[in-house]
């Protein structure tokens, strides 16, 4: 027990003796008692959060991985939750673009600021728009776009939104991303305006490379359905830029680009494939994997004939271990011929293209090639299949082990329509009879071989690797 003592409520008390002298002062003091309790020296540290088992803590905040938002919050609310969080912060970023107003990117500047401890951890970001709009619906990019502020920001995916300047947005996106390794835009649209960057190869002295290089880590860069295909899109403009830039990117590994080219300007889109013939060629020492749609023959074409530039340049790149080729023929040329022709004749001009590039004069091309991909579009019932098996036999004699020393694998798949009339389960299994030519001569070479018939939407899942994007 322990006795307290409240001075300033003792109570004095005066009496008189009997000779009428008042005796000494004496006083009356009042005690209290308590209990006593054990004090501990605080900490500063909130309190643990009761008996909640700390792999349940873990439980809880990785069902918040897809909601940044949350995981701020939990990085606020407890200290040992920041790990757990930061943790899932580093798996990716979705952001959705809702115009006019974009609150993803409003509270993504406001809580991501240059000076938040969580900043550094954002190396994965996806910027969105709605999957089901049209190229002709796109939404904006929002100007303000979160980037400068982020140093470790490794990996960045725009899709389905709308670009208002593309030379303005390559020179933003590569001065401010210094660390980017993988930059992939799907569905993306964007002009250049008048007063943007260059659009022709003699204008090209006029643009200056940032002084740190353009792109100097990037190593993947992956370009699908981009809207436009002239020098003023946004396909043509990076080609430029990249075509352009005194040092190109010194760590470029792999490159995919399956543009969208249209009839009405099917014509302009020949110089951007110029360019990107030109951008293969300052990285061919570096890059050991393309995967590119050919809209054409892989020959002379008497319209389009700079469509050529790019595949010539690709054989220049004698470090490629895997290449992919589709192809996706112009509408124009549909026109003309039916799918059946079309592809036999492809096939035919990828037969002659991978000859010449073989020949020992002056260096042979694909000497490190491990895995060959070939998509071609889908025949439909009643399609003449003689001329197509017939260059499919063709393609498998010629890749044997005297001329592609280090191949393994190659994979054959038939792009079809989901919408179309021959897009049930029961017409795909049959159309895997489309690669038996190729299939027995491959396997009898003891080649891996793989063959599938499937939707358009799949091919490049199937094709190439997916981009490392935050599940949305």
């Amino acid at each position: 027990m322990i006795e307290l003592v409240d001075s300033d409520m003792c109570e004095r008390a005066e009496a008189v003796d009997e000779s009428g002298k008042v005796k000494r002062p004496t006083f009356n003091i009042k005690t209290y008692k308590c209990k006593q309790r054990s004090v501990t020296r605080s900490t500063g540290r909130p309190p643990q959060m009761g008996t909640l088992p700390p792999e349940l803590v873990d439980l809880v905040i990785d069902t918040l991985s897809t909601d940044w938002r949350a995981l701020v919050a939990c990085t606020l609310a407890h200290p040992d939750w920041v790990p757990r969080a930061r943790r899932n912060l580093r798996h990716g970023v979705v952001l959705t673009i809702d115009w006019p107003h974009c609150p993803d990117v409003d509270d993504f500047l406001r809580l991501f600021s240059s000076s938040f401890l969580l900043t550094p951890d954002i190396s994965i970001v996806s910027i969105c728009g709605p999957s089901d709009t049209t190229l002709a619906d796109l939404l904006p990019l929002p100007e303000t776009l979160p980037l400068d502020g982020l140093p470790n920001l490794r990996s960045l995916t725009i899709s389905n939104c709308l670009v208002s300047d593309a030379h303005r947005f390559i020179v933003l996106v590569s001065s401010q991303c210094t660390s980017l390794e993988e930059f992939y835009m799907d569905g993306v649209s964007g002009e250049c305006l008048a007063t943007g960057g260059p659009n022709t190869l003699t204008s090209l002295d006029a643009y200056t490379t940032p002084p740190h290089g353009f792109f100097p880590r990037l190593k993947t860069l992956r370009i699908r359905d981009c809207g436009g295909t002239g020098s003023d899109s946004l396909f043509g403009q990076l080609s430029v830029h990249l075509a352009s830039a005194r040092i190109p990117p010194p760590r470029m590994q792999a490159l995919s680009l399956h543009f969208r080219a249209t009839a009405a300007r099917a014509y302009e889109s020949t110089l951007a494939i110029e360019f990107w013939g030109v951008s293969v060629m300052n990285m061919q020492h570096t890059l050991t994997e393309i995967s590119f749609a050919m809209p054409t023959m892989l020959d002379t074409h008497p319209q389009y004939p700079v469509f050529l530039r790019f595949p010539t340049a690709v054989a220049l790149c004698l470090n490629l271990h895997r290449l992919a080729v589709r192809f996706k023929p112009l509408a124009v040329l549909q026109v003309t011929s039916s799918a059946d022709e079309l592809t036999a004749r492809f096939l035919g001009s990828l037969n002659r293209y991978l000859l010449a590039a073989v020949a020992p004069t002056p260096v042979p091309a694909f000497q490190k090639l491990e895995v060959f991909t070939l998509v071609l579009p889908y025949l439909a019932s009643g399609a003449d299949l003689q001329p197509y098996q017939e260059g499919l036999a063709r393609l498998g004699r010629m890749l044997t082990a005297n001329t592609f020393p280090a191949l393994r694998l190659v994979r054959l798949g038939a792009e079809c329509d989901p919408a179309g009339p021959d897009s049930d389960g029961a017409a795909w299994q049959d159309a895997a009879g489309l690669f038996g030519p190729a299939l027995r001569v491959l396997k009898e070479q003891g080649m891996g071989v793989e063959a599938v018939v499937l939707p358009a939407d799949d091919w490049e899942t199937w094709c190439t690797p997916s981009p490392p994007t935050a599940a949305a």
